[in-house]
């Protein structure tokens, strides 16, 4: 069975099924060695790139809170004179 996609015809079951139990240990194990290989791979922050950016974040917050209530009391105020 096939799935028409425009000009392109896929095929519905195009992964191979493992047919036995030890295949399908031997894909789950290559899966996790995969897995494994490309942590290996990844550039890790250092602990004082991830400090520095913690405390970006929790200080944007900080200001973003403080813009929004701003925003949110004048609002109000001007809410209310329109509805007094």
């Amino acid at each position: 069975m096939t799935v028409n996609f425009g000009d392109r015809c896929i095929p519905r079951h195009s992964v191979s099924q493992p047919k036995t139990v030890n295949e399908c240990m031997n894909k789950v194990i290559q899966y996790f060695k995969d897995v494994r290989t490309e942590v290996a791979k990844v550039n890790w922050p250092t602990k004082s790139e991830v400090k520095g950016a913690t405390i970006l974040v929790i200080i944007l917050s900080i200001v973003m809170s403080i813009f929004v209530f701003g925003c949110d009391q004048v609002l109000q105020f001007i809410l209310g004179l329109f509805l007094r």
